[in-house]
């Protein structure tokens, strides 16, 4: 499974909503996420991967093709 398969199993499963349509140019403003959605998002993430995402990381990640990046960046 890559990278970004286990990230929309990973949000399904925390925001119990199916973003399976969702692409790396895909921005969290168009999944219509509130700041409530984004830190359970990361925390499923963090979970999912095994890695610490930083509060001040998650300012600059707008799409999820900056989140793609970023997780492969932490598990290499």
């Amino acid at each position: 499974m890559d990278t970004l398969d286990m990230l929309r199993k990973a949000i399904k499963k925390e925001l119990g909503r199916d973003f399976g349509d969702i692409s790396l140019n895909t921005t969290f403003e168009d999944m219509a996420l509130d700041s409530l959605d984004v830190v359970q998002m990361v925390m499923a993430i963090e979970e999912a991967f095994d890695i610490e995402i930083d509060d001040d990381d998650v300012d600059g990640l707008k799409t999820i093709g900056d989140l793609v990046e970023y997780i492969e960046e932490k598990i290499k």
